[in-house]
Parts: C-alpha cells; sequence; structure tokens
C-alpha cells in the first residue's frame, strides 16, 4: 500500500524537494500552512489516483414509473423523487415490468430531460413499455492526475478558487504566502509580527511574483499581503478539516482529494 505523508510546516524549496522524494518511491503528499487566520493546502497523489465516488453523495435510487420503447427510450421517475443523475451516469434496472430487456441491465444516462425522466440508449425493438421497476445509480470510478509542486508554484490558472464572491483572493493569498516563502529564505526566519518594514519587503516580493498574472487579476496585493507578516492567532480548524481527511485516508480510493492549489482566508479582519 502506498504511504501518505503529511508536513507543516516547511519552507517552499524543502516542500519541493520533499514532494519530489515522494514522487521518486510512489508517495502522495498532503501539505497545509497556517499564517494567521490565512493557510494554504496542497495535494500531490501522484499521476494516477482512481475514485470510487467523486461526489460523496449517497447513490441514486427510484421508481420507474413508465419506460416508453422507443428510440432514444425514454425514463420516467414518480413524481415524488426526483432521480437526481446526470448525463453519464450509470443506472442498474431491476423488478422490470414489461420490458424484460432491462431486467438486470446496466444502461448510461444519454440525456437528461427532466427532473423526473432521462433518456437511455434505445429500446425500440421491445414489443412493450416498461409501468413498473426500478433504478439505482452505481457509481463510475474516475482516474485523477496531480501535478508536482513545482509545477503547481508558478501555475496560477491551477489555484482553487475558495470564495467566488472574492475571484481574485486565492491568487493573491497564493503569491502572498510565496512572497513570506522567499522572505523566509533571504532572513533565515519569517517577518516579526508588527514589522511594518518586513511588511513593505514582502509586499514588494508578492508583486514581484504577480508578473505572470493577467491584467484582470493584477490588483494592488496590499491590503491582504500586508496582514500575511502579522501572524496573529492561528485558525487551524479550517486547512485542518480540509487537509486532514486526505491525509488520514489518502490510501482510500473513496476520498477526492484536492487537485488544486488552495489559499484561503478565515475568519474575520486579522488586523481588528
Amino acid at each position: 500500500a502506498s504511504a501518505v505523508v503529511r508536513a507543516c510546516p516547511l519552507t517552499e524549496a524543502e516542500a519541493v524537494e520533499l514532494n519530489d522524494a515522494c514522487r521518486s518511491v510512489g508517495s502522495r503528499l498532503v501539505m497545509a500552512r497556517v499564517h494567521g487566520p490565512f493557510g494554504s493546502i496542497f495535494c500531490d497523489f501522484g499521476t494516477e489516483h482512481t475514485v470510487t465516488d467523486t461526489d460523496g453523495e449517497e447513490a441514486a435510487t427510484c421508481q420507474i414509473e413508465s419506460v416508453i420503447n422507443a428510440d432514444p427510450a425514454v425514463v420516467r421517475v414518480l413524481e415524488d423523487t426526483p432521480h437526481g443523475l446526470s448525463e453519464g451516469d450509470v443506472v442498474k434496472f431491476k423488478l422490470v415490468k414489461g420490458m424484460p430487456h432491462l431486467e438486470g441491465r446496466t444502461e448510461v444516462v444519454t440525456k437528461v430531460t427532466g427532473l423526473h425522466s432521462f433518456e437511455i440508449a434505445s429500446c425500440a425493438h421491445c414489443p412493450t413499455a416498461a409501468t413498473q421497476g426500478y433504478i439505482a445509480q452505481i457509481k463510475q470510478p474516475k482516474v485523477m492526475k496531480f501535478q508536482p509542486l513545482r509545477e503547481k508554484l508558478g501555475d496560477m490558472g491551477n489555484v482553487m478558487f475558495s470564495d467566488y464572491g472574492k475571484m481574485e483572493r486565492p491568487l493573491l493569498l497564493h503569491v502572498g504566502i510565496r512572497a513570506l516563502d522567499a522572505y523566509r529564505a533571504a532572513h533565515g526566519s519569517f517577518p516579526a509580527p508588527g514589522d511594518a518594514e518586513a511588511a513593505e519587503e514582502v509586499v514588494k516580493l508578492a508583486t514581484a511574483l504577480k508578473s505572470d498574472v493577467s491584467d484582470d487579476e493584477k490588483k494592488d496585493p496590499r491590503a491582504d499581503v500586508q496582514l500575511l507578516p502579522r501572524r496573529p492567532r492561528p485558525h487551524v480548524r479550517h486547512p485542518g478539516r480540509h487537509g486532514g481527511p486526505g491525509g488520514a485516508q489518502g490510501h482510500q480510493p473513496k476520498i477526492h482529494p484536492h487537485r488544486r492549489m488552495v489559499s484561503f482566508r478565515c475568519g474575520g479582519d486579522p488586523a481588528r
């Protein structure tokens, strides 16, 4: 079985080196960092990680009202239970009345036509329509491919959006946390809380790192980045909730880990 390595905290260079070492021996890496109310999460589960349940929801089950023997066949379920299926989902038919051809078969949902109806492959060759039965969704495995940290750090398009109300913030926090790493590499430690000169240096480093960000994302980083060196009381629950399950159960194929770099801010204004 593959090992899962959990790391916190490391410098950027150390993290890249550890990630390369994990990849070389087939181990998975989950890394979480916290800077006061700010944090980031990175997962690398290798080039092929199979997930058996992509959404964590219960498999859909419904009672059939009818299956029309047409091309394509139209399946209707009872009005009191929406099917909750999407195009491409796989369902199994059982206890089907009036259409023996479908009994025990698995079919792919080719088109969703409503909350209570969807289409499958042709059943035009069946002499009668179905008037009763059940369907059960069969969750399909998904193979995920992860990028190593050294590629992720420079790939701004692969930052996961944690707040759709502030689309630019994850990108700013991503470069801000990288700027903190650059400051630590240059000075041997993080800035002292309240050190305005150090905070300004971190802002300059972040601004330099933003050279590869598109014009729409080039918002002044000062507001958020200047708060990073203050390091108030850490908010560890959020990164622990997201990074912990992936690390503790990363060997289990049912867990769907983060595939993008996640940077976020917890709580209110840390300056208060």
